[in-house]
C-alpha cells in the first residue's frame, strides 16, 4: 500500500491505477489551480487503502491467535478497539480533504503573493518543478497519505 501511494503520488505515476493530477502545460492557472482533482485523488487512495487495511489487520490478529495465549488476548483487545474505533476513526479521515483543501488554497495564496511581488507571469507547467508550490503539496499530500496508513 506504502508503495503504491509513493508511485502514484509521482508525476509520472507509471503502472498505478490512480494516478496524481497534474497540470497541463497549456492551461489556464485559474483552472489548473482547482483542488477538485487532488480531492477525488485523495478520497480514491483512502477507498482503496480502507479494505487492504481491514484484511491485512485480521491475517495479523489470526497469525497472533495462533502463536499463544498472550498474543491471543492482544489479538482479541486489538479487535475490540477496532470496533469501538472504527465510527470515529472514519469521521476523522472524512475531515482530511478539506484540511487539505486549506493547505491547498494556502500555498496557492502564497504562491500568487510571490508573483505578484515579483512581477512574474504565472506558469502552470513550473508548479510541480522542485521548489513549485503545487510539488509541495503534492509532497505533503503523499505524507499524509501515508500517515492514514
Amino acid at each position: 500500500l506504502a508503495d503504491a501511494i509513493t508511485t502514484s503520488c509521482s508525476p509520472a505515476g507509471v503502472g498505478t491505477r490512480i494516478r496524481l493530477p497534474t497540470p497541463k502545460a497549456d492551461a489556464a492557472p485559474e483552472l489548473a489551480a482547482a483542488y477538485g482533482p487532488y480531492r477525488r485523488f485523495h478520497l480514491a487512495h483512502q477507498a482503496e487503502m480502507e479494505p487492504g487495511i481491514r484484511a491485512l489487520r485480521s491475517r495479523v490478529r489470526h497469525a497472533l491467535a495462533a502463536a499463544s495465549t498472550g498474543l491471543r488476548q492482544l489479538a482479541a483487545l486489538d479487535e475490540a478497539l477496532d470496533r469501538i474505533l472504527a465510527g470515529r476513526e472514519r469521521q476523522l479521515l472524512a475531515t482530511l480533504p478539506s484540511l487539505l483543501e486549506r493547505r491547498f488554497q494556502k500555498l496557492l495564496v502564497a504562491h500568487q503573493q510571490a508573483l505578484l511581488a515579483s512581477g512574474q507571469a504565472d506558469a502552470p507547467d513550473l508548479w510541480m518543478q522542485p521548489g513549485g508550490w503545487l510539488a509541495a503539496f503534492c509532497e505533503e499530500l503523499q505524507a499524509v497519505l501515508i500517515a492514514e496508513l
